[in-house]
């Protein structure tokens, strides 16, 4: 279903401005009742396939993403909390992930520590789950409007994902064409555990 035939307070018709009101979580106490705003809209094209995520910033200035991954059910939207590469090896096997940047496949990793500024965002084991997309990175919302073609310069960029066996956990990675690595704890929720507020419909984050 596109962005135009859902209700409007969907949050994959989420705009900049606009803020996404989390509802009660208590297995993840960061984001529990917590008001963020939409602070930037990337796309990433692949193979065909093209992808919207929204940058979150809630009041102590962290950023997360929210993609939309189906337009309903228990696992509609992957909350993403952006890594340090110091963050990154205290939750993941660093030799692992080369392993899996070096063109491996099915690669598998346990968890290597669950640090409290953590709690609810990992699992005890991944798997990736599938090889690595090629495609690219655009800075912008696309989802009415044409993509640019490769001659416009686009950024190329491989994509990664790693996923636990509930469904409910997971890392993504993007490897771009400049070397630089982004790497996301993500959690994946219901579609209504978020509520989307137009710009002047609320009063901040909470």
């Amino acid at each position: 279903m596109s962005p135009s035939n859902l209700p409007d307070n969907h949050p994959r018709n989420l705009r900049i401005g606009d803020l996404a009101q989390f509802s009660v979580l208590p297995e993840i106490p960061e984001l529990s009742e917590r008001a963020m705003e939409v602070t930037d809209i990337w796309t990433l094209d692949l193979q065909g396939e093209t992808r919207t995520l929204f940058q979150l910033r809630d009041d102590r200035n962290r950023l997360y993403t929210l993609e939309v991954t189906a337009d309903w059910g228990d696992r509609a939207l992957a909350v993403g909390r952006e890594l340090s590469r110091g963050e990154v090896g205290q939750l993941l096997p660093l030799d692992k992930l080369a392993e899996m940047f070096g063109e491996a496949v099915g690669v598998r990793m346990e968890r290597v520590s669950e640090p409290d500024a953590f709690k609810g965002w990992t699992a005890p084991s991944y798997v990736q789950s599938v090889d690595a997309w090629k495609g690219y990175w655009l800075d912008g919302d696309y989802r009415h409007k044409r993509l640019p073609t490769y001659e416009e310069g686009l950024l190329e960029v491989d994509c990664y994902a790693l996923r636990d066996d509930t469904g409910l956990h997971g890392f993504d990675a993007e490897v771009f064409a400049n070397s630089e690595t982004r790497i996301r704890a993500l959690v994946f929720l219901p579609d209504n555990a978020i509520t989307p507020l137009r710009s002047g419909q609320g009063s901040g984050a909470a």
